[in-house]
């Protein structure tokens, strides 16, 4: 990643989008098929919840690079905030193609099967991302929720312990539902706020994946219980 990319990149994970947006911009003005920096337009766009504008940067990157599975993964959340079941189901599923042994991708297309109701999909999705990913808490924990609200209880709480057993997590109620709205905000008082693009970006950003879990892992199940 050359200097220039790496600059913006920095201001994305600093919470400076309008900074980020307005520096690879610039570097698309002074290079119009720069697909890394088009991307990143897009990608700034989506947080700022320019849904439209930010497929249509994703659209512009993937006419330059058309087979790159982060770009395609990035532009199935736009679609899936879009309500394009059909493109976000078809950009995952060529991103799994792509990239088989990386379980980004299945945790990816498991969240969007479970937003449409494939909740037995999800399932083996899910299952395949832990297969790949065996640490992968986050995982592990929406595999559980989607066993559970399949009826299968035991298997649904073994994922959890598991899930907790890997972020360090000792304490938890029987309340493991979770409603995925954007700008949403958990009742617990002593916890943050958390947003729809925060629990969406973790899925194809490693280093927020990481943040996600040290911060907000507690909240995928409801409140946690005090003392």
């Amino acid at each position: 990643m050359n200097t220039q990319i790496r600059f913006g990149v920095d201001l994305i994970s600093n919470g400076e989008i309008e900074n980020a947006l307005k520096h690879f911009d610039l570097m698309v003005e002074s290079n119009p098929i720069d697909h890394l920096a088009i991307y990143y337009v897009g990608l700034c766009h989506l947080k700022q919840d320019k849904v439209s504008t930010s497929i249509l940067h994703f659209n512009r990157a993937l006419e330059l690079a058309p087979n790159t599975a982060n770009y395609l993964s990035d532009r199935a959340v736009a679609k899936l905030r879009a309500n394009d079941s059909q493109g976000s189901m078809s950009d995952l599923n060529k991103a799994v193609e792509l990239e088989p042994s990386n379980s980004y991708r299945y945790s990816l297309r498991a969240f969007v099967r479970n937003s449409f109701g494939d909740t037995e999909g999800a399932i083996v999705d899910y299952t395949k991302a832990i297969e790949l990913d065996p640490e992968d808490a986050i995982a592990l924990n929406n595999l559980g929720m989607a066993e559970e609200s399949q009826g299968y209880k035991s298997s649904a709480q073994r994922r959890f312990e598991q899930a907790d057993a890997l972020s360090g997590i000792s304490k938890k109620t029987s309340d493991h539902t979770i409603k995925f709205k954007e700008n949403s905000t958990p009742q617990d008082e002593t916890s943050e706020s958390f947003y729809w693009s925060t629990i969406l970006s973790v899925f194809t950003d490693s280093k927020q994946r990481e943040e996600f879990i040290k911060f907000t892992f507690s909240l995928l199940r409801g409140k946690t219980n005090k003392g």
